[in-house]
């Protein structure tokens, strides 16, 4: 049916899903120009200070925490570098 009978998203929904797109995706600057990624760096630090998606982006536990483990992934899988 998604596909034979298409429906608009619901505007409501729409808008929330795209704000918190780009509060998650997006930051000011540029990565072409020295200024512009001085402007971008001081906007990241000050996402990360202020503890921009700490506790509204995350649920702790995760939802499917308990299948992944009970399917062998780890919980806590070592870092590795590339």
């Amino acid at each position: 049916e998604f596909w034979t009978h298409p429906q608009p998203p619901d505007p409501v929904f729409r808008d929330q899903f795209l704000r918190a797109l780009a509060r998650a995706t997006q930051v000011r600057g540029s990565f072409y120009h020295r200024e512009g990624m001085k402007v971008a760096a001081r906007e990241i630090a000050r996402r990360v200070l202020d503890g921009l998606g700490e506790k509204d982006w995350f649920v702790a536990p995760p939802p499917r925490l308990k299948k992944a483990i009970a399917e062998g992934v780890p919980e806590n899988p070592p870092f590795t570098r590339r």
